[in-house]
């Protein structure tokens, strides 16, 4: 259930049509500041052993996304069928050249990106993309941002989005 929803937001933040790159091209602006670039990078901690272990997937803008909580399954009976739970995963914005003004401010934005990806996937259009080996990611029920700003060689932790969904796992 956990892999399923990490790798399931990866992909949702990657995606051509709703992703974080399409919704940096959306978004609003302000007079003067530059549009963050595009993230070179979306991976999670199971196919990254540097996001894993808290670090960039590469020392270049990127994505990292986490289990950032304990997984609460709801199992009242362990022969049940159809098992709910929550699961919270931490989508990390890293940003290159930690020394410029400017990485608060592009994390900020990018980090609306990341929300309006969340919606989008969340719609039920998207259902497919929600979908993944019997488990589904249902629905968003938590959506908060940390502040954080660690520095790591080349590059920063510039923001994280932390988010809880309703999954739900039917194997059998």
């Amino acid at each position: 259930m956990i892999r399923e929803t990490l790798r399931l937001t990866s992909a949702a933040m990657a995606n051509v049509t709703y992703g974080v790159n399409a919704q940096i091209t959306t978004l609003d602006i302000s007079v003067g500041d530059p549009t963050p670039p595009d993230v070179v990078t979306i991976t999670d901690e199971t196919q990254n052993i540097d996001v894993a272990l808290d670090r960039p997937a590469v020392p270049m803008t990127s994505i990292g996304i986490v289990q950032a909580g304990p997984a609460e399954l709801e199992v009242d009976d362990p022969q049940q069928i159809v098992r709910d739970g929550e699961v919270t995963v931490g989508i990390r914005y890293f940003a290159e050249n930690s020394q410029t003004h400017n990485v608060k401010n592009q994390a900020l934005y990018v980090l609306r990106a990341i929300e309006k990806t969340i919606n989008d996937w969340m719609d039920e259009s998207n259902l497919a993309d929600r979908q993944q080996n019997n488990i589904t990611v249902c629905f968003l029920t938590g959506m908060r941002h940390e502040k954080v700003m660690s520095y790591i060689e080349d590059s920063i932790i510039a923001g994280q989005l932390t988010v809880t969904f309703e999954v739900r796992d039917t194997a059998p």
